[in-house]
Formats: C-alpha cells, sequence, structure tokens
C-alpha cells in the first residue's frame, strides 16, 4: 500500500547521499525494503505509536543480514516483535521519539511570519485549543465543528484549527468568518509550526497519526484523540495504544459535542 508513495524517488540520488561511512536514519520503516542496496546496516524509526499489521520488515531484514536496529515507541514494541519476529534482538525502545524542544518563550516573536502575520498565535486570558490532523490536516474541519457544536464550550475560546497541506483551508477560512466577534472563535492556518502551537495550547485535539501523538506528548498539554466514522485502522491502532499506556481519551464528533 506504501509503494505508491514512494513511487517518485530519487533511488539513486538516495544511495550517494546515504554513502560512505554515513549513518542512514530512515524516516519511515515502509523505507526499509529500499536498503538493500546500500550495503550497510541502518536505523529504521517507527514513528506510529502500534505496530503496523503487516511484517513489511521481513524480507529486507533477510535482505541485508538482519543487521538493522529499529527504533519504535515502547507502546509498539510488544505487537512490533510478535508481528515480525525477525527483529528480535534488533528493536530499541523509547518512552517518545526524539522532538526538538520549542523555542524558548522569549524567542516568540521569531514564529509571528509563519503564523498568517497574526499578532500572537496564543490569546492571553482566553481558553486556546489547537486542532490539527497531520501534514494533510485530515478531518480538522469535522472537529472544529464539533467543538464549535458543544454548548458547554468556555465563552472566549480561540480554536486553532491547522489544515496542513490539505484541502481544508477554505472549510476553515469559512468557519473563521462565521466566528469572527462571536462568542468562539475560530483561526484557521494553512501549513504552520505545529509543534510550537501545541506548546502553546491548554487543550490540544488531533488525529491520532504517530508523529502528531508525539508531539502533543512532547508538549506535555492535555490532548484529545479525535477518530471519525472513517477512521483508518493505523489510526485506531495508534489511538488504543497511547490510551491503554497513558490513559489519553479517544474522542469522536459526538463526544467532542458533549464533554
Amino acid at each position: 500500500a506504501h509503494l505508491p508513495f514512494y513511487r517518485n524517488i530519487d533511488y539513486a540520488a538516495f544511495k550517494r547521499q546515504a554513502g560512505g561511512g554515513q549513518r542512514v536514519v530512515l524516516a519511515n520503516a515502509a523505507l526499509e525494503m529500499f536498503s538493500g542496496s546500500l550495503g550497510k546496516p541502518v536505523f529504521v524509526l517507527h514513528t506510529d505509536q502500534a505496530s503496523w499489521k503487516k511484517p513489511l520488515t521481513d524480507m529486507p531484514a533477510r535482505r541485508v543480514g538482519r543487521a538493522n536496529i529499529h527504533i519504535a515507541p515502547s507502546t509498539a514494541v510488544e505487537t512490533l516483535l510478535s508481528d515480525t519476529p525477525s527483529l528480535k534482538g534488533r528493536v530499541r525502545s523509547t518512552e517518545g521519539l526524539a522532538i526538538d524542544a520549542p523555542p524558548p518563550k522569549s524567542r516568540r516573536e521569531r514564529l509571528i511570519p509563519y503564523l498568517s502575520k497574526r499578532k500572537a498565535l496564543r490569546n492571553p486570558g482566553r481558553f486556546n485549543i489547537t486542532v490539527s490532523g497531520g501534514g494533510l490536516g485530515l478531518n480538522t474541519a469535522w472537529m472544529t465543528e464539533a467543538i464549535l457544536n458543544n454548548p458547554r464550550i468556555k465563552k472566549g475560546t480561540v480554536i486553532h484549527a491547522v489544515a496542513g497541506r490539505g484541502k481544508n483551508l477554505e472549510k476553515l477560512k469559512q468557519l473563521e468568518r462565521q466566528t469572527a466577534g462571536g462568542r468562539v472563535q475560530v483561526r484557521a492556518y494553512g501549513f504552520a509550526p505545529l509543534r510550537a502551537m501545541m506548546d502553546q495550547a491548554d487543550l490540544n485535539v488531533l488525529r491520532p497519526h504517530g508523529t502528531s501523538i508525539t508531539e502533543a506528548r512532547s508538549a506535555g498539554k492535555p490532548f484529545l484523540m479525535y477518530l471519525p466514522p472513517n477512521a483508518r485502522g493505523m489510526d485506531v491502532n495508534n489511538a488504543k495504544a497511547v490510551s491503554k499506556a497513558f490513559g489519553t481519551p479517544i474522542v469522536t464528533s459526538s463526544t467532542l459535542g458533549k464533554m
């Protein structure tokens, strides 16, 4: 299923850049199937909080002499080893994947050019919610509308909705126009510094993709994991793994509209 996504990779350039004595870290486990031509071990980073349900790593593990080291969140290790026995002894776990710390508060002004020229991301004295759906901004409009429809939402709340590179931006801009000057306001963003936005929020609501969960946990702020009716299996697995390990709530449109 992941092969079409990597169809346009320049593999010759990839091999040149990964040559010599450099260590190679693959940012997606699916890329390991292309690592055999490098002729040396690599590090494979698993960003999802739950194991993929298909043993994609079995074939390349044999091809490179079973030498690759896999780095995975602690929530994924048990299922990862169960699904892919060839990884035994080659998995290193961590409580959370490495993510840069947010800029110090004194440098917050450096973010301004990236925030649609707004004076500030956060509205002092108000309750700020950041809504996100990964790089594609999946389901951000659904999440935002569900929060807006909650009759118990606090007056003065500002919902910072991030569309990413997806197709939700126009819908979010429409919600921004509709709520301008209202008791609850929406602010729409395209591709934005989500890591810093999560750090400044009082609450983060997100689609439970692996990297988004890691960013939210690193921010140290309360967060909710939203599963739509058509949620992908990987998102469901990620949400269940994190909820089981850390007690983080899983929500739907109906629960977001009532809690």
